[in-house]
């Protein structure tokens, strides 16, 4: 509105004017406003260099030059739905009209709902002439890429219904500078452009229109009672839809009022000039809704389980005197408020995952409104507070926080800075606050807190920090640090949690994990059917060791992808220098058993109270940290994995890995390798007997200058896990290179949320390929023991999949039986087997084509075009060739001519690359081939089995020294001074078979030498000592006597003479130790001469003269 009111004092200081010039100045401005109010207001619209592109540059089309012309039927490539009904044809008038069924040359705008059936969009429906170089009309229908992103881009921005929207298709119509009928003098110089732009998504089901006004200067021709000099007065233009069913119709604000004259100003897009509406359904959707229920949007649409985010609604129309309420299912309330016309919500912590269901009340009506927000899990959302010096957070610390400034919904001039403790309240968890401050906005943006001390649970803690505002009692958005475990200042309070710890363990179903860890790095990191990275290895942060909470010895961890609910979870270690496995009895930190998961929770009878991450904190990852690293206590660790036993990898059987790449190049599980071209959808892979399968769809390539081949490229995969999964597919999008969409059950998938998804019985994993620019994927089908990963580039997808051992002889599809023989991979879905020396024709007709996936067993979406292939046109194209003509080109046929002179500059020696090249002459495409067949090879040898023996234990009462598990590799033992080594072997040594060639031996305590012993020993040794220096002297003395003797004497048997002294045999003389008294069996030996009393030697009445001979 113009207001008048006040304006000479804004204009002329009163003191230098007199009555009169104020009276006359007065007048003036009064006339000015009057003016203004019947004017156009200034420009603040949509400047025409934001339109969508438009012109002779861009190849439009113009409609005829005429007053009330038209550009004639324009058949459509697509069938474009608006208000219910499929249109294929489609005509732009020149009145500011397009229509469907017909022309529509009506100069004159009329109400909604016409009378007659003709369905329109109306920008600006006036009686627009042209035909005197008034102006131009343009037209086109396009894919584009630039405009399908435009299209995207700002459909996205337009609803956060509609954030994972995918433009598929755009038409433009574009009034560029147009006059009116009648124009007379000034009104000749009047103009108006605006635009309209027809949007199709990838579905073929969403049909939006968008709205561009740049310049509207007049609102009426002559011929409708409008001024011929202004444009204005009269009956002004129509804006809005009519269905053509006398019914149905959508006004735009202001139509047929002179504020259409508006249009530049006003929006329900947030942008001055621009209009956003869907227009497929029977009913129009503006921008809110102001029926009394219905679905609402949330913006963002996800957040982290511990809460504390602002999200704005979505839906409803507000008003800024509502008083509004939000819940979610499980009863936690939140924070709503409207500003701007807009609700905002701040999150309660909610102490589970995945989608949940929130309610609205407005205005207490009741719970009316409703929709669904995602939950995510604390590991799958990073954290917006820093801690600082990770290696001082104890108990009493003076520690920094920091986060970024350019968190613009935490901009505020003072914070309320937290450290919050995770307790149980019986069954109910929460967060406790344990030390607060409040604090200004720091100038370098770095807090200090402290560490409390008083924690009353497992020490698991978070940094929460809260803007400080006007709204929810004086608090704004929350940010949070990552989940840590708090290390005590004082090892006892670590060794008190750790001994509470165990006691509760104590009283737990003990675990009993089935399953068994890779035995080296290289096969933890190739094996993704089986096990994923542990989320604490490779994060990035300031943590000293590269596995936050896990060993400093280990480079990397790994989880079992698969939920374990009949026993219990693990993780694996791996040696950072050598790749080997650790064992936690080796004090070095290794993967033992676990109760929780940090995603999901095993049956209530392995843990009876679970917390997706806070549980798995609490129960497994801290009592560890008190246990065994924070504490000084050897017997609380032994304790500790007593009840989470290590785990060893003998019994672990490695995956195997298959190929589906380039044009496409297959290599089953079993390793046989073939060329199949088939256009369609098929099994790449299928589980027998269940509902899990891999299917594919493979589109015809093309060359460098976009010619269709007789081959062909994989552009989409789909994944289900069985009947209860979801259904995850990965498209290829030709709009952008590298572009790609997924879908979760037909729905799209917002990819910029996070890098890591989880749903019903699979999970998603993005990243960047490490040789390339491309985008790779990983799937996991958690409960079949499958992954597939998808490399998305600009031409096609590459496929790998890797399929766990307990899928042996269960597999059937393109990648073979998997039953460790690829002489049978080539079994036909009838049952057919081919031999492997089969030619490329018979095994594409004779195996290949077998395989194709019926209409109704298909899990691809049903779209109306597909965003990259043209499979199904190119099959039902008479002209070009069918389901029965295409005749594809086969590797073995194809290598027998001539080859491009840079083939081999390109491949070398690689036959999958040279076929692919030779077939659509794409450097890229060759070039991707060869890479990912080099990926292929990497990950078979990474799969490759090996022997390692089992670790073997210390001995007590001894050393042993473990030089390695690998064959070859040996275990030596000594026995600790005054223990003797009995039973077992000395030196053990690993066998090819995976097993020690002997056993550990047995420390036993040499015989105990008791005190009132002593001198009876040492009578014994010194009475054996002088006994045998005796015997010597005797055995000279007679030897000296019988040298003076004549004659000898003789004794008969059985005189008194006729005697054995037969001297106690110790250890045979070689075998005498150094120091002799140290040896156990010298002791020992000594020991039993007194076993019976004091020991004496016998003297002897008479010595043999052939002793001195025998023993000198």
């Amino acid at each position: 509105m113009c207001s008048c009111a006040g304006l000479s004092h804004s204009v002329i200081p009163a003191r230098v004017r007199p009555a009169s010039t104020r009276c006359f100045t007065r007048l003036l401005l009064l006339s000015l406003c009057v003016l203004l109010a019947q004017s156009p207001r200034p420009a603040r619209s949509v400047p025409v260099t934001a339109f969508f592109p438009f012109g002779t540059a861009t190849g439009d089309n113009m409609t005829e030059r005429s007053d009330d012309g038209s550009s004639g039927k324009i058949n459509l490539t697509v069938d474009f739905p608006f208000f219910g009904s499929r249109n294929d044809k489609i005509f732009v008038n020149n009145n500011g009209v397009i229509s469907f069924l017909q022309e529509l040359r009506t100069y004159r705008p009329e109400n909604f709902p016409l009378s007659d059936a003709t369905p329109i969009i109306a920008p600006y429906w006036a009686d627009v002439d042209i035909s005197k170089s008034n102006g131009t009309v343009w037209y086109r229908e396009t894919r584009d890429p630039n405009i399908l992103s435009q299209a995207t881009r700002e459909i996205r921005g337009y609803h956060s219904a509609y954030k994972n929207f995918r433009a598929y298709w755009v038409f433009v119509a574009t009034w560029e500078d147009v006059g009116f009928y009648g124009a007379h003098k000034e009104g000749l110089k009047k103009r108006n452009t605006f635009q309209a732009v027809l949007v199709l998504d990838s579905t073929g089901t969403l049909s939006f229109v968008i709205l561009n006004y740049a310049k509207i200067e007049w609102t009426t021709g002559s011929n409708s009672q409008g001024n011929p000099t202004t444009g204005l007065g009269g009956n002004p233009a129509q804006a809005g839809f009519n269905a053509g069913d006398n019914k149905n119709y959508f006004e735009i604000e202001g139509a047929r009022t002179s504020d259409i004259v508006n249009l530049t100003q006003t929006s329900n897009a947030g942008i001055p000039g621009k209009w956003i509406f869907r227009i497929d359904s029977a009913t129009i959707q503006d921008s809110c809704s102001r029926s009394e229920s219905g679905e609402i949007f949330f913006r963002p649409s996800f957040s982290s389980m511990l809460g504390g985010g602002q999200v704005v609604i979505d839906g409803p129309c507000f008003d800024s005197s509502d008083v509004i309420r939000g819940r979610f299912e499980s009863g936690e309330e939140l924070c709503c408020y409207v500003e701007e016309d807009q609700a905002r919500c701040l999150l309660p912590s909610v102490f589970g995952t995945g989608l949940m269901n929130v309610s609205l009340n407005i205005g207490e009506r009741g719970w009316n409104y409703s929709g669904l927000f995602e939950i995510k899990n604390v590991m799958d959302v990073k954290p917006l507070v820093k801690r600082h010096s990770l290696e001082r957070w104890v108990t009493g610390a003076k520690v920094r926080v920091s986060w970024s400034d350019k968190l613009d919904f935490m901009d505020a001039a003072r914070y309320r800075i937290e450290v919050l403790e995770y307790r149980m309240t019986g069954e109910v968890p929460g967060l406790l606050t344990v030390f607060s401050q409040e604090s200004p906005r720091s100038s370098n943006g770095k807090y200090e807190v402290e560490v409390p001390s008083d924690f009353q649970g497992q020490g698991v803690a978070v940094v929460r920090v809260t803007a400080l505002s006007s709204h929810c009692g004086g608090l704004g958005p929350s940010i949070y640090s990552d989940v840590f475990p708090v290390e005590f200042a004082n090892s006892t309070d670590s060794e008190a949690l750790c001994s509470s710890w165990l006691e509760a363990e104590s009283r737990l179903p003990p675990l009993n994990a089935t399953g068994h860890c890779p035995c080296t790095l290289r096969q933890a990191e190739g094996d993704t059917a089986q096990f994923s990275v542990d989320p604490f290895c490779n994060e990035e942060s300031d943590w000293l060791a590269n596995c936050r909470y896990r060993s400093p010895k280990a480079s990397e961890c790994i989880l079992p992808n698969q939920e374990m609910t009949s026993s219990s979870r693990f993780i694996c270690c791996y040696d950072k220098d050598t790749g080997e496995l650790l064992n936690a009895l080796d004090g070095s930190g290794g993967g033992t058993e676990e109760r929780y998961s940090y995603r999901t929770s095993p049956s209530s009878q392995m843990s009876p109270s679970s917390i997706p991450y806070m549980s798995y904190m609490s129960q497994d990852v801290a009592p560890y940290l008190h246990c065994c690293a924070f504490s000084s206590n050897q017997t609380l660790c032994d304790q500790y994995l007593q009840l989470r036993r290590p785990v060893g990898c003998q019994g672990y059987s490695t995956p195997a890995a298959a190929q589906a790449a380039g044009d496409p190049h297959i290599v089953s599980l079993d390793g046989l390798g073939y060329t199949f071209n088939g256009v369609g959808e098929f099994y790449l892979l299928r589980v027998k007997d269940t509902e899990a399968v891999v299917q594919v769809r493979a589109s015809p390539a093309e060359d460098e200058e976009g010619r269709v081949q007789n081959a062909t490229v994989f552009s989409a995969a789909c994944m289900c896990a069985g009947n209860e999964s979801d259904v995850l597919e990965i498209q290829l999008d030709a709009q952008e290179a590298g572009g790609y969409s997924v879908l979760v059950n037909s729905e799209p998938l917002d990819l910029t949320s996070s890098t890591t998804s989880i749903f019903s019985d699979m999970s998603l994993y993005i990243n960047s390929s490490s040789s390339s620019n491309n985008t790779e994927l990983t799937v996991v089908m958690d409960t079949v023991g499958v992954s597939v990963l998808v490399e998305v580039t600009p031409d096609l997808l590459n496929i790998m999949v890797i399929a766990g051992s307990q899928l042996k002889g269960q597999l059937e599809g393109l990648l073979g039986n998997y039953d460790g023989d690829s002489s049978n991979d080539l079994m036909g879905f009838d049952g057919t087997l081919l031999d492997p020396s089969a030619s490329m024709r018979a095994i594409h007709y004779g195996f290949g084509m077998t395989w194709e996936v019926n209409a109704n067993d298909s899990l691809f979406t049903v779209m109306a075009a597909s965003v990259f292939d043209n499979t199904l046109e190119f099959l039902a194209d008479d002209d070009a060739a069918s389901s029965t003509a295409y005749t594809p080109i086969f590797p073995d046929e194809i290598m027998q001519r001539g080859l491009r002179n840079d083939t081999k500059e390109i491949c070398g020696e690689n036959v999958q690359c040279i076929f692919d090249y030779e077939v659509t002459g794409k450097e890229t495409i060759a070039k991707s081939t060869l890479k990912f067949n080099e990926k292929f090879e990497a990950r078979k040898e990474e799969l490759q089995p090996v022997v390692r023996c089992p670790y073997v234990l210390a001995i007590a009462n001894g050393n042993r020294t473990l030089h390695g598990t690998k064959v070859g590799d040996n275990v030596t033992f000594e026995c600790y001074p005054g223990f003797q080594l009995i039973s077992g072997e000395a030196v053990i040594e690993c066998q090819s078979n995976g097993e020690w060639n002997g056993f550990p031996p047995d420390c036993v305590k040499a015989p105990a030498k008791k005190e009132e012993d002593l001198p009876l020993l040492y009578v014994a040794i010194g009475a054996a000592a002088g006994g045998f220096v005796v015997l010597v002297v005797i055995v000279l003395l007679s030897r000296a006597a019988c040298k003076r003797c004549s004659h000898k004497t003789k004794f008969e048997a059985g005189s008194e003479f006729d005697h054995q002294i037969e001297l106690p045999s110790i250890f045979p003389i070689s075998d005498i130790p150094s120091p002799v008294f140290e040896n156990p069996v010298f002791m020992s030996s000594l020991q039993k001469l007194s076993e019976k009393g004091t020991f004496h030697i016998p003297r002897p009445t008479y010595v043999d003269p052939n002793i001195y001979t025998e023993y000198f």
